[in-house]
């Protein structure tokens, strides 16, 4: 890349996060590890934090953040087993493959 584009590049100020949930990303990620609903998680944000949410749009900004692999971790614990894939739960299992029904 040519010297003046990486300095205009460098120059260019990060954005900030747009989504409203961003900065409590923690709580979210600990009431989740507590097995609390997307919906006693909204009331939660509403009762606690005075932050109006709708269940579908937590749920939806945990499975873009998972899928992005950008889902902080509150412990360096493991993730409890429903986070896990079923791969992982079973990988060691003497369970036979699952066969679809014809």
């Amino acid at each position: 890349m040519e010297e003046n584009i990486r300095m205009l590049l460098e120059q260019v100020p990060e954005k900030l996060p747009r989504s409203k949930l961003e900065p409590h990303v923690d709580v979210i990620v600990t009431l989740r590890r507590k097995r609390r609903s997307y919906r006693e998680i909204a009331e939660f944000f509403r009762e606690h934090l005075a932050i109006a949410v709708a269940p579908s749009t937590i749920h939806d900004f945990v499975r873009i953040r998972r899928r992005r692999g950008k889902l902080s971790t509150i412990s360096s614990g493991e993730p409890p087993a429903c986070e896990r894939g079923a791969r992982e739960l079973f990988s060691d299992s003497s369970l036979p493959p699952h066969k679809a029904n014809p």
